[in-house]
């Protein structure tokens, strides 16, 4: 298996081409064949080495004789004109594919392309011709990462990768494909944490610990030079991996300005940071939280519905808590609040009402404040859900599925 690698006038690989085993001898021609054109305005042409064309004429002899007898396919060897591709195709098969990103992170290589590079294979890709090739950085690195999955375990204290911003880049996203630290205590951050800096003054992102692996985090960049850092704090030596992903103009993944987290998909499920809904230990969302989760409206749909019921009718908990000045909660147990007099420091907004409590319903609208009900938006998108938390008081936050719904 031969792998060419195309270069563009940048440099950068922006093609692959896997040439099959052949039945010739491929190390006759090895130095022969330098480059696979992958022009439209032009044939495609393999051209040729002077080094490479001349032969002796009693090799030459040798080689004619071989041939007699075992008459395999030929190539003829030009000095300075290309070679016909047709005279090429008929000995091997040419598989391309584009070195395109992949959706579980990395970029689609051949396997042989992404060992030699030091980078690590995953799932397969272009029609399993290559594999979704991945680079770790650990503690400590630099550059312009994009696609790099930052990863801990080589040491305790404090663990920082440093970003450099692309020149295009105007938000970089933050895939926590495995983040788990040590929960808060009373909503506060203290033995373990991730920070995140060096983001726009007005992109404000809040500290975070416990358990937040398939979460992520948007910050925008367009006013910053950069650099944006990443420190995980921890007094042990601490297993993570996050993903890098700088966002240019245009990329699917662009989020709407000042949105912490973006969803896309006309249904699917938002949640707190360190929402478990089997509590094996403490759980608790964040201090000091003030941030946006934003879903794209898609097209034809009219309005969003929230609900904290699974399809199996079961209630993932509810609990955004308030403390009056005598000590007691401004909600009663098991029950659902609205608006500032109920809701003064933690709440979500959802379709303009602060929403806490112990229940998720529009209590301005639903009259039995002990049962959970479904709650609609009608805005005109992007659907947002502010999420607030004062410096003391914390519960156990939200886990929320969405639908959109047809005009």
């Amino acid at each position: 298996m031969r792998v060419l690698k195309h270069r563009d006038e940048n440099g950068i690989i922006s093609r692959t081409v896997i040439l099959p085993k052949e039945t010739f001898d491929w190390n006759e021609f090895d130095n022969n064949f330098i480059l696979i054109s992958d022009s439209n305005s032009k044939p495609a042409s393999i051209e040729t080495t002077k080094q490479s064309s001349t032969i002796k004429e009693e090799e030459a002899d040798t080689s004619r004789k071989r041939r007699k007898k075992k008459k395999p396919q030929q190539v003829q060897r030009t000095t300075s004109s290309p070679m016909d591709i047709t005279t090429l195709l008929n000995l091997f098969t040419i598989i391309k594919f584009s070195n395109d990103e992949c959706a579980s992170g990395g970029r689609c290589y051949h396997q042989s392309e992404c060992k030699s590079m030091g980078g690590t294979a995953s799932a397969p890709c272009a029609n399993g011709y290559g594999v979704c090739c991945q680079f770790d950085v650990e503690c400590g690195g630099t550059g312009p990462m994009d696609g790099e999955i930052f990863v801990g375990g080589n040491m305790a204290g404090v663990c920082t990768m440093t970003v450099e911003k692309k020149e295009c880049a105007k938000q970089m996203r933050f895939d926590f494909l495995d983040l788990e630290m040590e929960d808060p205590v009373e909503g506060a951050c203290v033995s373990e944490r991730l920070l995140i800096t060096g983001q726009n003054t007005n992109s404000v992102v809040p500290v975070i610990c416990g358990f937040n692996t398939g979460q992520h985090m948007y910050v925008d960049v367009d006013e910053s030079k950069g650099p944006v850092m990443l420190t995980v704090i921890s007094p042990e030596k601490k297993t993570f991996k996050i993903r890098i992903k700088q966002i240019c103009d245009g990329d699917s993944l662009e989020a709407p300005r000042n949105c912490l987290q973006y969803y896309s998909n006309p249904s699917g499920a938002i949640q707190s940071f360190n929402y478990r809904r089997e509590v094996a230990r403490t759980s608790s969302y964040m201090n000091n939280l003030n941030y946006a989760i934003c879903i794209r409206k898609a097209p034809g749909m009219c309005s969003i519905v929230y609900s904290n019921l699974a399809s199996d009718g079961e209630e993932f908990p509810f609990e955004m808590n308030n403390m009056d000045i005598d000590g007691s909660l401004t909600v009663p147990p098991k029950e659902a609040g609205a608006e500032i007099f109920n809701c003064p420091d933690d709440y979500i907004v959802v379709a303009n009402v602060r929403l806490c409590g112990q229940k998720l319903n529009d209590a301005t609208t639903q009259l039995d404040y002990t049962q959970n009900y479904p709650i609609t938006d009608t805005s005109n998108g992007p659907f947002n859900v502010h999420v607030v938390s004062d410096s003391s008081v914390s519960g156990r936050g939200f886990y929320m599925n969405y639908q959109q719904q047809p005009c």
